[in-house]
């Protein structure tokens, strides 16, 4: 039992490796003093958690303040469920002294109900969905089942060994964990012991989990996690991966890989369907069972006795895919949180990003449209190109009413931006841009140095203009005089030209920090170029050309190419992550309000991609 006792103990303790931890840690909540044990979360979404310090502490979802303390428990706290209504339940352990569990009030901690009957430490407690009954396990080796209300003992389970966790599972019953290595499946209705499966016999059960589709995952201390089918109680798959480690809990992601912390210091990821490694992590924390947060994060408790939240998901979490059925090619986040699209029908879609829907009427020119921009002054128009060379004007704002439309070029309007001053830049195939004031129509400027189709136009932030071309080169134009710094605003100069690609440039970007202009092209290349000291700065991975280009927070880039894949970039050089899916090129990245990304693709899907970025640290 000594040896039980050790490893247990280096069960909850994951150290630290520097460079992971501090990579993909985005939360450090302080409070407690000692071991944290559980967590769960109030109907209101925050969160709750419970240590040996004998307090209870709920912190805000949203970035972890302190909301409130329980203190003065009876005892360590071992597990925290929340009751249908709200309440929370509570058990603990105080070696023989208390081994009790508590109903509690969520505004104020007062006791609600206490529920006796165990005999020693309770170490886990659940709720059941269908009746709201409580479900307690406990190291006397039963299993009790209470009804909250009145806090009658409805029902008492022997299973003959240290109870160490409980599930509910989708058919009802619920499966039960053990120190001697056995998981046992129950009906909670009348007590029956439906079937044993025993996989772990050489060492403990740590941590039960129920997946999406119903099977069953078991953690042990035998290095080993088990993903069971519980009516028939076969083993569907055996992870192998942990060394030597005990694995101390286990997690289901949104996309349906499974994550596992153990005490050889790692977080996994696994793919359940074959059974492999996708991503290790080396993280501090996971002295207590693992917990989802908001967006895909992860929390645990550190051996510091601290709420980590880690950022495990960066390229993980494909949180939805819905078919392409406008034959959108490209997308621009519209000021409400809608997406505008350009669709292959020469029409302007405005859709729902979460599920593909279309939520207002088309916006339509007199010829098929062929380009679109957002306003500079962030209002509520959309300025479109057509393939008869005018540029037309929308207000969203009134039933996506036509404001203005007008003759711009002689060809197709294939590239637009929109800049201060009410001006538009756009272009056709003769690599010409001009310069529209779209109070007036009037032509302000032409701006002549390309000597093929420009395929892209960046309004920057400051509201100078960069070109983008087939003839391999970045130009930088400005009207504010011809030398940085000088602010006679007159007329729009070329400031600066870049040539460093190998083939015709596709894509331009302005970065998150305004310092550098990112370009990809035809040749797998992506280069970010200062344009005032001409330091650049070249990513390389890609396997075909770059199709589209997004500047990220915190200084990331997401590229998406021929290859079908979209790669996260830091602009220090490194590739931080490859998101695999689609299956043909990618069209278009847009990056949304809530930091999802969505990619379009020519395999006619549409994806929305968790990457956590506006609390990732690169």
């Amino acid at each position: 039992m000594k040896l039980l006792i050790l490893i247990s103990i280096l069960c909850f303790t994951i150290y630290v490796e520097a460079n992971d931890s501090d990579r993909y840690l985005i939360g450090d909540w302080s409070g407690h003093n000692s071991k944290i044990n559980c967590f769960a979360r109030l109907l209101n979404g925050n969160i709750i958690s419970g240590s040996n310090d004998k307090t209870i502490r709920i912190w805000c979802q949203y970035g972890g303040s302190l909301i409130k303390i329980f203190p003065d428990q009876p005892g360590s706290v071992m597990s925290i469920a929340v009751s249908l209504n709200g309440d929370i339940v509570v058990s603990y352990c105080d070696g023989y002294r208390d081994a009790s569990i508590q109903i509690l009030n969520p505004n104020d901690g007062k006791i609600l109900r206490k529920l006796l009957g165990h005999t020693h430490c309770v170490q886990t407690v659940i709720v059941l969905p269908e009746n709201g009954y409580i479900v307690s396990g406990s190291y006397d080796g039963t299993i009790k089942i209470w009804n909250p209300i009145n806090g009658d003992l409805i029902r008492t389970l022997n299973g003959k060994a240290r109870v160490s966790s409980i599930i509910a599972l989708s058919n009802g019953y619920i499966a039960s964990g053990y120190i001697d290595g056995a998981i046992k499946i129950w009906n909670p209705n009348d007590g029956t012991l439906i079937r044993t499966l025993n996989g772990h016999s050489l060492s403990f059960v740590t941590n039960l989990l129920k997946l999406s589709n119903g099977n069953i995952v078991s953690a042990s201390g035998d290095s080993l996690i088990e993903i069971w089918n519980p009516n028939d109680g076969t083993v569907i798959r055996r992870l192998f991966g942990n060394g030597f480690s005990t694995v101390c809990s286990v997690l289901e992601l949104s996309n349906g890989y499974i994550l596992s912390g153990s005490s050889d210091g790692k977080i996994r990821v696994w793919n359940p369907e074959d059974g492999k490694v996708i991503k290790t992590y080396s993280i501090d924390g996971c002295q207590s069972p693992l917990f989802k947060g908001i967006n895909g994060s992860i929390l645990g408790g550190s051996f510091s006795n601290r709420i980590l939240v880690w950022n495990l998901t960066l390229g993980l979490s494909l949180l939805n895919t819905f078919s392409n059925n406008y034959n959108i090619v490209s997308f621009e986040k519209l000021w409400n949180g809608n997406i505008a699209g350009l669709s292959l029908d020469g029409t302007i879609k405005i859709l729902n990003p979460i599920d593909g829907r279309k939520v207002a009427k088309d916006l339509q020119a007199n010829s098929l449209l062929k380009s679109f921009a957002l306003p500079y002054d962030a209002s509520f128009s959309l300025i479109g190109g057509s393939e008869d060379g005018t540029i037309t004007i929308w207000d969203l704002s009134i039933g996506n009413s036509i404001i203005k439309s007008f003759k711009a070029h002689d060809g197709p309007v294939l590239t637009l931006a929109s800049l201060r001053n009410k001006q538009i830049a756009s272009s056709s195939t003769n690599g010409i841009i001009k310069i529209w004031n779209s109070n007036d129509d009037s032509l302000v400027k032409t701006l002549i140095g390309h000597t093929d189709s420009v395929k892209s136009l960046i309004s920057l932030f400051y509201g100078d203009l960069v070109s983008a071309s087939m003839d391999k080169v970045v130009k930088y134009w400005s009207d504010w005089g011809l030398s940085w710094g000088d602010y006679d605003r007159n007329v729009w100069n070329l400031r600066a030209n870049f040539r460093g690609h190998k083939d015709y440039i596709e894509t331009a970007v302005e970065s998150y920090d305004k310092n550098y202009i990112v370009s990809g092209s035809a040749d797998g290349s992506i280069i970010a170029w200062n344009p005032k000291t001409d330091f650049t700065i070249t990513l390389r991975g890609h396997t075909k050309g770059i199709r589209s280009l997004i500047a990220l927070p915190n200084n990331l880039i997401a590229s998406g190419s021929y290859d079908n894949s979209i790669k996260i970039w830091s602009l220090n050089g490194s590739l931080i992550k490859t998101l695999y899916g689609h299956t043909d090129y990618i069209n278009d990245l847009t990056l949304l309000s809530n930091g999802n990304i969505l990619s379009t693709s020519n395999d006619k899907t549409i994806k929305i991609w968790f990457l956590g970025l506006y609390d990732y640290k690169s």
